[in-house]
């Protein structure tokens, strides 16, 4: 392969982070909301847990469409690594604040997480680029 078309580790690492800050933040954004609207509104845990995997998923679709996004190449498979890395972040997370990965739902919640970062990728990849 051509050493300019061809993408180093390293190339990689930087649009990784990004993308899973971005998700991250987005995630704890959406979490105040929540919080807020239960404050304020009788919310069933059956409610809450789907707004939990909701959240999941549009997380991991930002993580995914900005690494894909940024690297411009392989987006489903960008997009796949970066749900895999988001669903380790997350998994950590549940169990060091919960002692579980979700319980019932955690396969749900790795489905969800692995499809919105894959979809995430390829149309990461397959926007269109703005001219500067």
């Amino acid at each position: 392969m051509n050493e300019n078309n061809s993408l180093k580790l390293q190339d990689y690492i930087k649009p990784f982070i990004f993308g899973t800050v971005s998700g991250t933040v987005l995630i704890l954004i959406l979490f105040a909301l929540f919080a807020v609207a239960i404050t304020k509104f009788s919310i069933s845990a059956g409610i809450l847990s789907l707004l939990v995997v909701i959240a999941g998923g549009l997380g991991a679709f930002v993580a995914g469409y900005i690494a894909s996004r940024i690297i411009g190449r392989k987006g489903l498979v960008i997009g796949l690594v970066s749900g895999v890395i988001f669903v380790i972040i997350l998994a950590i997370s549940s169990l060091a604040s919960a002692g579980s990965f979700g319980g019932g739902q955690s396969l749900t919640k790795f489905i969800v997480i692995l499809a919105a970062a894959a979809l995430g990728g390829v149309l990461g990849v397959n926007s269109k680029k703005s001219h500067r």
